[in-house]
């Protein structure tokens, strides 16, 4: 998921992700086409880090079918934060969402 240093620390868990300052990174997060689910980012350290591309990759392109949504975000400058994801209909934003998922994100200076 992200490119760190030779001497960056093992992440905790594979939501932990620990890259290098300037480079890129991806989250890639399984979603089903034509039910109107997506994931949403939300609340992302814009200082940190900042999101600069997102598209759906897909194996099938059948109504139902899996496909993952894939989130590319740019490491600025070091410090830690957390990406928060959503899944949910985003014209029903007063339901709870059926998924959430937290990724946290050390971006290190080399």
């Amino acid at each position: 998921m992200g490119a760190g240093c030779a001497t960056a620390p093992a992440p905790v868990s594979d939501r932990d992700l620990t890259v290098s300052e300037g480079t890129t990174f991806t989250v890639a997060l399984d979603r089903r086409a034509g039910t109107g689910y997506g994931w949403m980012v939300d609340g992302a350290d814009t200082q940190t880090v900042t999101l600069v591309a997102r598209s759906i990759e897909r194996d099938v392109a059948a109504p139902g079918a899996p496909e993952r949504e894939v989130f590319v975000f740019l490491a600025k400058r070091s410090g830690t934060t957390t990406l928060h994801f959503s899944y949910g209909r985003p014209w029903e934003a007063a339901t709870p969402t059926p998924a959430a998922r937290a990724y946290r994100v050390q971006v290190i200076r080399c």
